[in-house]
């Protein structure tokens, strides 16, 4: 899904890489359902790219220790 030179800010005290990446989306797709991603900005230059972005999704499943609250969450 991404490149081997992935930076993946944000989320994390250091940026992640791809391994890292991939284990966190896991982690978000077995949690949370009914995603729906609300793009607000998307900025490139050249090969490098930024997305601001809100997560609109039902808790489901336990999600870094926090049991599933069947609740709507948004999470920018």
């Amino acid at each position: 899904m991404y490149d081997e030179r992935i930076a993946l800010y944000g989320y994390s005290q250091a940026p992640m890489g791809k391994m890292h990446v991939r284990s966190f989306c896991e982690g978000i797709f077995a949690a949370l359902s009914n995603i729906v991603p609300e793009i607000h900005e998307v900025v490139e230059d050249g090969l490098q790219l930024a997305c601001r972005f809100t997560m609109h999704c039902t808790h489901t499943g336990e999600l870094a220790g926090a049991a599933p609250t069947g609740q709507r969450i948004q999470q920018p």
